[in-house]
């Protein structure tokens, strides 16, 4: 990621307010078992259009990344007071928390992310059989 892609334009007040405010019914949608992140049925429960939505979040994936970056974010500042304090115990207790808040989500998959092994099934090896050759 290139610095500048980590620093994002500010946005208004009530833009901010509106972003906030989606995320946080999509944090309530996750927290009730509904793990669709329809972005129309947000826009809806939000109050606001669907373009404002759409705006942010481009698709659901996008809402989901950013709901995710907003908790490791929270844990990245609970883990430096808990260093700063001497406080050992803080971190299991954010992994928790973090359970609890997405525990009942499956997380989407998408080809970057390998799937959980199987049972009985051998993991790759490094080595590849020799090449046939064609005739």
């Amino acid at each position: 990621m290139t610095p500048n892609a980590e620093r994002a334009p500010a946005l208004r007040a009530d833009a901010a307010r509106n972003r906030a405010r989606v995320l946080q019914v999509a944090r309530e949608q996750l927290a009730t078992g509904d793990d669709s992140l329809m972005l129309n049925t947000i826009a809806r429960l939000t109050g606001v259009g669907v373009g404002m939505v759409y705006r942010h979040f481009p698709n659901r994936h996008a809402l989901l990344e950013a709901l995710s970056a907003e908790r490791f974010q929270q844990l990245v500042h609970e883990a430096q007071a808990a260093g700063q304090s001497r406080i050992v115990n803080v971190t299991s207790g954010s992994v928790r928390a973090a359970k609890r808040s997405f525990g009942a989500v499956e997380p989407f998959r998408c080809s970057s992310t390998p799937a959980p092994p199987r049972e009985g099934l051998r993991p790759p090896t490094s080595r590849r059989p020799p090449a046939r050759s064609r005739r």
